[in-house]
């Protein structure tokens, strides 16, 4: 009979549990983490990435809630110390903390949320120069946190591009850019003499085309096709007789003053929503070693400081495939300047993951975290969780392997060339840990896997990234994070 009441009384328990939100289990008892248990300070951390582990676009991931479920306690705090590693940069750093707060039901803190951007804080050779940034969203707020005193950059204001100086917000020049946004339609031009060149025009709400940019010389134009909405213009010839300034300009001129200040430096956010825009102007910069508006007639090596940041090659949003990230902006701005120069575009930083820097850094707010909360014993173990063979499960095990060099007194310093003294690291480890339910999927064919006795994968690393399969191999292979956060807990001996 004791046994008939024991068993109805744990099928009531799990219905219960059943009816609770997911998201909110931590924040109340229903997991059964009472007020007031004792627990023994954590020694070890989550490095959890967003992304395809969290969340897919703007959706959370159901794996996410259950997984906070177990590591957040009944007073809605971390029973152990988390920190968000993304290689996204288009967002501020308090506002990522409060959409993860809303997505988890449980408080971010923006000190726990790390941007593939964020370590640039660290090089203070550059916070006094003016540099040149590229990204979207508020790039400017962004960089101005790290601080860089004088900031230019790409600003959108109608259909035109204006280059402003931050600080003394001097206006630079403007540019004509396409509003793909609108109902555009695009005519093709050609010039009877002397050689062929070409242009775009644009329609937009059944007005008229109009011409966005030509320069040419002394060329007769004509309509090749017909406005869709206007029949008249297919028996139109224009002549077009304007100087030659030796390029035909296809999407833009920008009209920079020569008198501008030089430009000391690149700073790359991440991808910027035109790309044929933003290399232009970036290759002009650095061709000209930062006086566009000059120009000269070779261009200087070694180039302009470059800091980047992001160098996925993919990502995982809510679309069925990967789309494109940052490493391919960086491997089109790469391949251009090697093609124009003949030489390799180097980087004066490189930050987001699989870099030593961002696992160093990311050490460090866990450290921090632990201190604040009070556990008195030291952080020896890291667990990342990330669904990028490339760039999470590659960066824990360079961080890993560069932990163990530490112990033996091997490893060379990862320091932002000399900014930053890191404490003595009491880590003693970094586990990789590889759900199913972002850019690596173990069900699609096709997918970025790491090799499993099989042919080797294409390598989608970073040029300055050696290809190393040992590293892409994970320590661990699970479904979602609510088994990874299962799986840490089992081998730490942690209830949950």
């Amino acid at each position: 009979m004791a046994g008939l009441c024991g068993a109805v009384a744990f099928s009531a328990a799990r219905w219960l549990c059943r009816q609770t939100p997911v998201g909110l289990r931590g924040r109340w008892s229903g997991r059964g983490y009472a007020v007031g248990r004792a627990e023994s300070p954590p020694t070890f951390g989550f490095l959890l990435d967003i992304d395809g582990v969290l969340v897919r676009g703007h959706k959370v991931i159901p794996a996410a809630l259950e997984a906070f479920g177990r590591l957040v306690n009944s007073h809605g705090e971390l029973r152990v110390p988390v920190v968000f590693v993304t290689n996204a940069g288009n967002t501020l750093q308090h506002s990522k903390a409060q959409e993860l707060s809303a997505l988890l039901g449980c408080k971010v803190d923006p000190d726990q949320v790390i941007l593939s951007h964020s370590p640039m804080k660290l090089f203070s050779q550059h916070h006094d120069k003016r540099m040149l940034v590229s990204g979207q969203g508020p790039m400017v707020e962004n960089a101005r946190a790290y601080p860089f005193v004088f900031l230019l950059w790409l600003e959108r204001k109608g259909q035109d591009y204006d280059f402003s100086l931050g600080h003394a917000g001097t206006r630079v020049g403007s540019a004509v850019a396409h509003d793909w946004a609108s109902e555009t339609w695009l005519q093709w031009m050609s010039c009877e003499w002397p050689s062929q060149c070409w242009t775009w025009w644009i329609s937009s709400g059944g007005q008229r085309p109009r011409p966005v940019q030509l320069l040419g010389l002394g060329c007769s134009v004509s309509m090749v096709s017909d406005p869709p909405t206007s029949r008249d213009w297919m028996l139109l010839e224009w002549k077009v007789t304007v100087a030659l300034m030796g390029l035909f300009f296809v999407f833009w001129q920008p009209l920079l003053r020569s008198d501008f200040p030089a430009i000391e430096g690149v700073l790359l956010l991440g991808e910027p929503v035109r790309w044929e825009t933003s290399l232009q102007l970036i290759m002009d910069v650095l061709l000209s070693n930062g006086k566009p508006g000059a120009g000269l007639a070779m261009a200087p090596y070694p180039h302009l400081p470059v800091l980047a940041s992001n160098m996925d090659l993919l990502w995982m949003a809510e679309a069925k495939m990967p789309r494109f990230g940052h490493g391919t902006f960086l491997l089109c701005l790469e391949t251009i300047y090697r093609k124009l120069t003949g030489k390799e575009l180097r980087y004066e930083g490189l930050m987001g993951k699989p870099s030593i820097l961002t696992y160093q850094y990311a050490e460090d707010l866990i450290r921090q975290q632990a201190e604040r909360r009070g556990w008195a014993a030291p952080i020896r173990k890291l667990y990342a969780v990330g669904d990028n063979p490339m760039s999470d499960v590659y960066g824990a095990n360079l961080f890993h392997q560069y932990l163990q060099m530490a112990k033996c007194g091997k490893a060379e310093e990862q320091e932002a060339v000399g900014l930053w003294k890191q404490r003595p690291s009491a880590t003693q480890s970094c586990t990789s840990i590889l759900v199913c339910t972002g850019v690596y999927s173990s069900q699609v064919l096709g997918s970025t896997q790491p090799s499993l006795g099989g042919a080797e994968p294409p390598f989608h690393g970073h040029r300055d990234f050696s290809f190393s399969p040992e590293l892409m191999q994970a320590s661990h292979i699970v479904n979602d994070v609510n088994e990874a956060v299962q799986l840490v807990f089992l081998q730490e001996g942690w209830a949950g």
